[in-house]
């Protein structure tokens, strides 16, 4: 009995070390994590900015200091406060409340309550949605900056918390549709249909966080248009010029204006409002450029095959001597839904996604996938592990040996190199290198330039036809006859490149700020700056 107020004494001590070992900075407790930049800055800012003048810098000592000490937890808030109408703007009353819970929190650490979590929650970026990337590029670049951005400020990185900000929390919803109207505007020229497919898309992310969503699906052009406009035998009639103007005027549009696909291409150029008067008009430009600009023939032909083009998208005509067929899957029909689905897993369906196996010997499963049935099916015999091992040294050594003779075969090429040539040095006859009236080495070999220059000057082919009348050849290097004029110089007009089917041109995607994307997972990647957190000041001492 005597030792049980010992043991007593040591088992209150342990228990407050205990509870000492457990306090943590503000910024590192987990519900912290979930604030949004511009709230985790506000409380970050206001705590461990104590100090600098009023609290000790030890994590004990500064939560003791902070919480317990004169008046300071009633000062702080009410700094967390302002610090949040500033930072997050006046409505915040979401992140008023969520940075008083954070802080509340740092004083009573021996229970953190952590935040409640969405209750549908949202695994994917709107960048990650089949949806977005049928967007035209501008209008798929502009949604993402709006979306994406707020996260260096207003909302958190990770996708479920951003979704449910982005839509849900204070008036972000407002601000984020307001933004698109000015992003998608400024990004597409004033299309409305842009606009509104934009938003289209944005209502189907924010129906996700309540559970009912349904993104806007393409729809394709009357026409089968399942080739582009260099396809059609009437364009291939056109002059050089008008070819490359009218292939530039309509490719080119999936840059900025229109997606890519033959078939997305047609309804955007031919379908999309306000697109058939730009692309005409950029047709007749172009073709007066590259052609002449009295070339009034070729503007009317060029302009029949893009009339003929936009009458196939309509169905109101069908070319004849059409030979290219280039088939053409949305994103939303590649992935099987609109929605998002789980990464992984090979659906049931014939898409993109699944696995295709080959029936060997006897029916076995070459490809190892889990055969009929839920059996797992047996790989075809191959080399044993002895034999990979050996060919991988092998291979090794090889490439070793190949590297070292390369190696001294390239060091003794340098060292011959650099050896001076008792020939050229013996001809050598210049004066030396500070004397101001230095003589070039004379050679031989070399055709003298003066001796040379007479029968130079009566040559016609070596002069441009644009210079032979106006500029007197006067180079002592005109001896040596230049390239054949090019076809600038031959007809006096540039000449435009013949512009070839675009591939795939991906939309600027914006990321969220400081959080890593799925492909990327254990890189220790992010996009944009980390946000400013205010940790202790370590060396400042009061004079």
């Amino acid at each position: 009995m005597p030792q049980l107020p010992s043991l007593l004494t040591w088992a209150c001590l342990a228990a407050s070390l205990v509870s000492a070992q457990e306090i943590v900075y503000v910024t590192d407790l987990s519900i912290f994590t979930v604030l949004a930049p511009c709230a985790a800055r506000a409380v970050s800012a206001n705590v461990q900015s104590q100090t600098y003048e009023n609290c000790p810098e030890a994590v004990t000592d500064l939560q003791s200091c902070v919480c317990t000490k004169n008046n300071n937890f009633a000062s702080i808030s009410t700094g967390i406060s302002k610090s949040v109408s500033y930072s997050c703007g006046s409505t915040a009353s979401e992140d008023q409340a969520s940075a008083a819970s954070v802080f509340s929190a740092y004083c009573n650490q021996a229970s953190v309550t952590p935040f409640p979590t969405p209750s549908n929650p949202v695994s994917q970026y709107i960048t990650d949605f089949p949806a977005w990337q049928d967007l035209a590029p501008c209008a798929a670049s502009g949604l993402s900056y709006i979306v994406q951005s707020m996260t260096y400020d207003l909302c958190p990185a990770e996708p479920g918390l951003l979704a449910t900000c982005v839509c849900n929390k204070n008036q972000n919803s407002l601000r984020a549709s307001q933004g698109i109207n000015t992003s998608v505007k400024y990004s597409c020229s004033s299309h409305t249909a842009d606009i509104e497919s934009a938003q289209a898309l944005f209502a189907g992310y924010c129906g996700l966080v309540k559970g009912t969503s349904s993104f806007p699906t393409t729809s394709d052009p009357p026409g089968d248009m399942t080739y582009y406009i260099t396809a059609l035998p009437e364009y291939s009639a056109l002059a050089p010029c008008a070819q490359s103007a009218v292939s530039y005027a309509v490719l080119s549009q999936t840059y900025d204006l229109c997606p890519d696909g033959p078939m997305a291409l047609a309804s955007c150029a031919c379908l999309k409002s306000g697109m058939p008067g730009l692309l005409s008009s950029m047709v007749t430009s172009d073709v007066k450029y590259s052609c002449d600009s009295t070339a009034t023939e070729d503007v009317s032909s060029a302009m029949q095959v893009f009339d003929l083009y936009c009458s196939a998208a309509k169905a109101l005509a069908t070319p004849a001597g059409v030979t290219e067929s280039v088939s053409q899957t949305t994103a939303t029909e590649k992935s099987g839904s609109s929605g998002p689905k789980e990464t992984g897993v090979n659906g049931s369906n014939g898409g993109s996604g699944g696995s295709k196996t080959t029936q060997g010997p006897a029916g076995s499963n070459e490809s190892g996938n889990v055969g009929p049935g839920g059996n797992a099916a047996h790989s075809t015999s191959g080399p044993s592990t002895g034999t990979i091992v050996g060919a991988v040294v092998g291979g090794i050594a090889g490439l070793a040996i190949i590297g070292l003779a390369a190696f001294f075969l390239w060091k003794r090429s340098r060292k011959n190199k650099a050896a001076p040539h008792p020939a050229a040095a013996a001809e050598f006859s210049g004066k030396p290198e500070l004397d101001s009236t230095v003589v070039a080495p004379s050679s031989a070999a070399s055709p003298n330039p003066s001796a040379m220059k007479g029968q130079a000057d009566t040559r016609v082919d070596n002069v441009s036809p644009v210079t032979a009348h106006s500029v007197p050849n006067t180079s002592e290097l005109s001896a040596y006859p230049p390239p054949p004029p090019s076809p600038q110089e031959a007809y006096g007009r540039p000449v435009v490149p013949v512009h070839e089917v675009p591939g795939q041109h991906y939309p600027d995607i914006h990321e969220a700020h400081g959080q890593p994307r799925a492909e990327l997972q254990g890189m220790s990647w992010q996009s944009g700056p980390v946000a400013g957190y205010h940790e202790m000041d370590g060396g400042y001492r009061r004079q």
